[in-house]
């Protein structure tokens, strides 16, 4: 099983849309930062949900809940296992969005092609050329797949939402202009990142801009 947590009920994950939130378990990529770091690199450590207990946890609430938000580690990494169960939920009649690090675009073209998804949440972690120092060697496999990803979904009509989390000697105003021209005209949401929740062994490299810092940020970005 590819589930590994369930939320019943967010007002604010996904704008407008009462929703139920899912977690899945695993990740390809490595990033420090993680603040679910234990969902993303040992997922077997934590037990599994039932589609089923979801499935019908969701048609009691079905009045009143009108969408579901696949979350992870990274969603994606489960290709039809993600699509067959994404397929089940549109034809329960239910919205969705997703979220994703973007290095699976054959998989969200499918997903798209197939209208299984209603919104997607791409999660930039840095400017072109800058992803090794967040995730490593495997930046120079991921990174252009990332960008492959933005163009599908840009060229979607699913409503989409671009974020960045950013940290304190890793980011520059200049990275996230950078980052916010290649989404728009959509806006870039920056999150400062929280050492809240992060692998014990990363939080010495973890370090937060202030809250005057990070205000000054949004501003230059507005």
């Amino acid at each position: 099983m590819f589930i590994k947590g369930f939320q019943e009920l967010t007002l604010t994950d996904w704008p407008g849309v009462i929703s139920s939130i899912i977690f899945t378990g695993g990740c390809n990529l490595r990033c420090f930062y993680c603040h679910n770091w234990s969902l993303a690199w040992e997922p077997d450590s934590l037990e599994d949900v039932p589609e089923e207990f979801i499935l019908s946890k969701l048609r009691e609430k079905k009045d009143w809940i009108d969408g579901v938000i696949i979350l992870g580690g990274e969603p994606t990494i489960h290709g039809e296992t993600l699509y067959n169960f994404l397929f089940t939920l549109k034809e329960e009649g239910f919205k969705i969005k997703l979220f994703t690090n973007g290095t699976r675009p054959e998989v969200i073209k499918k997903l798209i092609d197939k209208n299984l998804l209603d919104a997607i949440s791409l999660d930039i972690k840095h400017a072109p050329g800058k992803y090794s120092m967040l995730v490593g060697q495997t930046a120079d496999t991921f990174e252009p797949r990332i960008w492959e990803t933005l163009d599908i979904i840009k060229q979607s009509k699913c409503e989409l939402f671009f974020r960045t989390t950013v940290l304190k000697n890793i980011h520059t105003i200049e990275d996230l202009k950078k980052i916010s021209s290649l989404v728009y005209p959509k806006k870039l949401i920056l999150q400062n990142v929280n050492i809240d929740g992060t692998s014990p062994v990363f939080q010495d490299k973890i370090i937060s801009f202030s809250h005057e810092e990070f205000e000054c940020i949004k501003n230059n970005l507005d």
